[in-house]
C-alpha cells in the first residue's frame, strides 16, 4: 500500500508542474506590438497577453492620444491628428501585480510633393489651369504653367487632386 501511494504521488508531481498556477512557470503580462514610432492621425491596436495568470487587464495612457477602452485584452490607440514636435507616449497594461509598457513617439505625417502635367482633350498641355490638392481638411492650390506643369509641396497623403479646365473638372484620388 505504501508503494502504491508513493507511485501515485510521483505521478502527480509532473501534472502539477505542468499546470498554470501549479509551479509551471513565471507569470507575465506582455503587450504587442511595441512600435517605436506611430504617425499622427493613425490608429494602432495593442494586445495584452497574460501567461500563467488570470485577471482583468487595465490600460492607462501617458501622453497625447486616446484609447478605445480602459480594460480588456486589446485596445485601439488613436494618435492625435497633428503634433507640433515629436511627442513621447507610454501605454501601460496592468493585471494585479503584473505590468508591461509600450513606449513610442508620435511623429508628424510624412509630406510629399505632388507634381504633374495637365493635358487637355486635344492632348496638348493646358496652361493656367487651376489645381487644388485636398488632404484632410487642408486645400492647397496652384495653377499650371505655360507647359501645363504644376507642383504642390507639403501634401500629406492620402489626397485628392482637382483640375478644372473650361467647363470640365477632373478629380484624381491618391491613397498611398
Amino acid at each position: 500500500m505504501k508503494r502504491l501511494l508513493w507511485l501515485l504521488s510521483m505521478s502527480l508531481i509532473p501534472l502539477l508542474t505542468a499546470c498554470p498556477g501549479g509551479g509551471g512557470g513565471t507569470s507575465s503580462l506582455t503587450i504587442s506590438p511595441k512600435p517605436t514610432t506611430v504617425t499622427a492621425g493613425t490608429t494602432v491596436t495593442f494586445n495584452a497577453t497574460l501567461t500563467n495568470a488570470t485577471g482583468t487587464i487595465n490600460w492607462t495612457l501617458s501622453g497625447a492620444g486616446s484609447l478605445s477602452a480602459t480594460t480588456g485584452t486589446s485596445v485601439t490607440y488613436t494618435a492625435p491628428a497633428s503634433v507640433p514636435t515629436p511627442a513621447t507616449v507610454t501605454l501601460t497594461a496592468t493585471s494585479g501585480s503584473l505590468s508591461d509598457s509600450a513606449n513610442f513617439t508620435i511623429a508628424a505625417p510624412t509630406t510629399i510633393t505632388v507634381a504633374g502635367t495637365v493635358i487637355g482633350a486635344n492632348l496638348q498641355p493646358v496652361a493656367s489651369a487651376p489645381v487644388v490638392i485636398t488632404s484632410g481638411s487642408t486645400n492647397l492650390s496652384t495653377t499650371t504653367n505655360a507647359s501645363g506643369a504644376f507642383s504642390v509641396a507639403g501634401v500629406t497623403p492620402p489626397y485628392d487632386a482637382t483640375v478644372v479646365t473650361g467647363n470640365q473638372s477632373l478629380i484624381y484620388n491618391h491613397w498611398c
